[in-house]
């Protein structure tokens, strides 16, 4: 919730160029060993998951504010929409995907 209030909240963290969402968002890769090697630490774990969130809030916000900019006027409407399909469904596929754990 915090990474999606602080762009509306300070000018300074909105970032609208198509790089720096992109490369910040990749980064974010980083936090797969880091949570697999921290796993045993329970205050590690803890602030890579609440890192994980603030990001997750972050970097979409910034992404779905400055998509639609990024193609033809008429066509932003349409993109905005793809957008949070896209969106939708990632988020069901990975609450689906969380689950296979069980199946051990």
């Amino acid at each position: 919730m915090l990474g999606r209030i602080l762009p509306a909240t300070f000018a300074a963290l909105v970032w609208t160029g198509q790089n720096i969402i992109l490369i910040s968002s990749s980064i974010r890769l980083l936090f797969l060993p880091a949570i697999f090697f921290g796993v045993q630490v329970v205050p590690v774990m803890a602030v890579l998951t609440f890192l994980l969130g603030f990001s997750n809030g972050l970097f979409t916000s910034h992404a779905m504010a400055a998509g639609p900019s990024h193609v033809h006027p008429t066509l932003s409407d349409m993109a905005g929409s793809v957008m949070v399909l896209a969106l939708i469904v990632g988020l069901n596929i990975g609450a689906g995907l969380s689950f296979l754990w069980l199946l051990e």
